[in-house]
């Protein structure tokens, strides 16, 4: 049985991966978003099943790999689509963060070192989104307060996760998944508006 911090992240997973779905379906002809989009409603499926459904250790490791594989493409596709990296280079790098997380992932289980993967992942991510962030503050975007509100929002998100935040029946990556609805409903907006 999931417990109740767990299965709130996985309902937050769910509507995240039901907003990112009807995002996809509305900017079908953006390709550079798109790709965010497919890898978000990736990324929050298996966030579903990693926090939804109660296994052993040994598939939830892997589950938890393969989560970590879908969350550093998708944060590093901000880099192509805010710093115009080639596609090409955001797979490289994927494969690269990968195989990092890999060693991290194996060092935290190999030395009972909790959290160790989830602070590395999560400042990783976080420095992507300052990078995203500073390119849209110089750019020429018409609409690009949708995105900067949007990625200061996902910013405050992630702080109740490194003081681990629990609030009611939402622990702190649910309070985060929340913060990400709302970041990824402001960058469609301004996709919208936009129209890039």
């Amino acid at each position: 049985m999931t417990s109740g911090y767990e299965l709130s992240t996985a309902i937050t997973n769910l509507f995240i991966f039901i907003t990112s779905i009807f995002i996809f379906i509305k900017i079908k002809n953006n390709k550079r978003w798109n790709l965010f989009y497919l890898f978000l409603i990736l990324d929050s499926f298996m966030g579903i099943i990693v926090h939804g459904i109660s296994m052993n250790n040994t598939i939830n490791n892997i589950l938890w790999i393969i989560l970590y594989i879908l969350f550093s493409i998708t944060f590093n596709l901000l880099l192509y689509i805010f710093c115009n990296m080639k596609l090409k280079n955001v797979i490289k790098l994927s494969i690269l963060i990968f195989i990092i997380m890999f060693i991290i992932f194996s060092i935290s289980i190999k030395f009972n070192i909790k959290n160790l993967d989830n602070i590395v992942i999560l400042l990783y991510a976080l420095l992507l989104v300052l990078i995203s962030l500073y390119n849209i503050i110089k750019s020429n975007y018409i609409y690009k307060y949708y995105y900067i509100i949007g990625i200061i929002i996902q910013i405050i998100g992630i702080i109740p996760i490194f003081i681990k935040l629990n609030i009611g029946y939402f622990n702190y990556n649910g309070i985060c998944h929340l913060f990400t609805i709302i970041t990824i409903i402001l960058l469609y907006l301004g996709i919208k508006k936009e129209n890039i």
